[in-house]
């Protein structure tokens, strides 16, 4: 008999260890919950933003690509090296006529060999 009132003094233990220990991982699958959900709020987050930014760089590309007309050099246009590039020359020997803009926006001048980028001129 003494065993049997043991075992019965010891079951309320036991059930409210094993409460116990059912509520801590209860709040921990919780809290891994909660950090997965936070995780995945994150990235779609991320996601959207990458997503976003993407299109506004596309759209600006079409435009861009849309309007030939906004270009900073024509073929036939006399363009200016600037005085930094070209030392010591005077301005007429710094100029020279475009013979193509390629599609990078660079240019190939009739004087001057080679291909050569808008900020290598003075402003228009």
């Amino acid at each position: 008999m003494a065993s049997a009132v043991a075992a019965d003094a010891a079951s309320p233990a036991r059930s409210n260890w094993i409460a116990l220990l059912f509520s801590v991982c209860t709040v921990v699958t919780g809290a891994r919950q909660v950090r997965l959900s936070a995780l995945a709020a994150g990235a779609v987050g991320a996601a959207g933003a990458y997503i976003s930014k993407k299109k506004k760089l596309k759209a600006k590309q079409q435009r861009v690509a849309d309007n030939p007309e906004n270009v900073w050099a024509r073929p036939g246009m006399t363009v200016t090296f600037r005085a930094e590039v070209m030392p010591g020359r005077e301005r007429e020997e710094r100029t020279a006529r475009v013979k193509e803009l390629l599609p990078s926006g660079r240019v190939t001048l009739h004087e001057v060999s080679g291909e050569h980028a808008q900020t290598e001129f003075e402003a228009i």
